[in-house]
């Protein structure tokens, strides 16, 4: 929305915000899925000694 309305005045802003989001989506992406792995291995105990394989790792 707001991107319009500053892209003209602030461009270089716009950009590393954009890059800052993308960083930001990618790194709660990469969280989630440790965390959601993580939950797995509680759920599953034969995972637990296999942690990197069980992970995709």
């Amino acid at each position: 929305m707001f991107y319009e309305v500053f892209s003209s005045n602030f461009p270089p802003l716009i950009v590393s915000i954009d890059l800052a989001l993308e960083c930001c989506i990618v790194a709660m992406s990469i969280e989630f899925y440790i965390l959601s792995c993580q939950k797995k291995l509680k759920k599953e105990d034969r995972y637990v000694e296999g942690r990197g394989e069980s992970c995709g790792g």
